[in-house]
């Protein structure tokens, strides 16, 4: 059985579709402010093998580095859906089936935890984490958020009695 990515005609196509997101992306009212200062020829590329990846073609980003490349961005739920929607629609406009559409939409809510901006986690018992560059953690110290703790080098090892990562809203 072939993909997706292959029913449609691999790269040509795929870049075609992306190219037409971005025109939609740029013009959103919801999603455009993030892409003011973005070099959009470096991210129509990567976003083509994204949405490649999506569609079951070949994949060169791991969910570590989506989050990587999305930690800084503070993303919000509504942003992420907009973003879907308009693939969809970019997707539909080229001829792409309902059914297939799905498909890639259902994929890409599996990474949406990779793009959002993080949540809280708490850990109330004595433990040591591995954090990645891009983890961001606090103390958490008589129920207030502090300034996060960010970790250097390629790996970091912090050993707390709790730790949370950060919300937004305590940023």
């Amino acid at each position: 059985m072939s993909s997706t990515f292959q029913k449609y005609g691999g790269f040509g196509s795929v870049s075609r579709v992306v190219l037409s997101f971005y025109e939609m992306v740029l013009d959103s009212e919801i999603v455009g402010h993030h892409f003011d200062d973005v070099d959009m020829a470096r991210l129509m590329d990567h976003q083509t093998k994204f949405v490649s990846a999506l569609m079951g073609g070949p994949s060169a980003m791991t969910d570590d580095r989506l989050a990587h490349v999305h930690h800084a961005l503070d993303i919000s739920a509504q942003e992420f859906d907009e973003v879907v929607r308009l693939l969809g629609e970019a997707m539909r406009d080229h001829g792409m089936a309902d059914a297939d559409i799905r498909e890639v939409a259902r994929e890409f809510q599996t990474r949406r935890g990779c793009i959002l901006r993080p949540g809280v986690l708490i850990f109330l018992y004595p433990i040591t984490i591995q954090l990645s560059r891009t983890g961001v953690v606090t103390r958490r110290k008589r129920g207030r958020c502090q300034k996060p703790l960010r970790p250097y080098g390629t790996r970091h090892q912090r050993r707390c009695v709790s730790l949370v990562v950060i919300p937004a809203r305590c940023r």
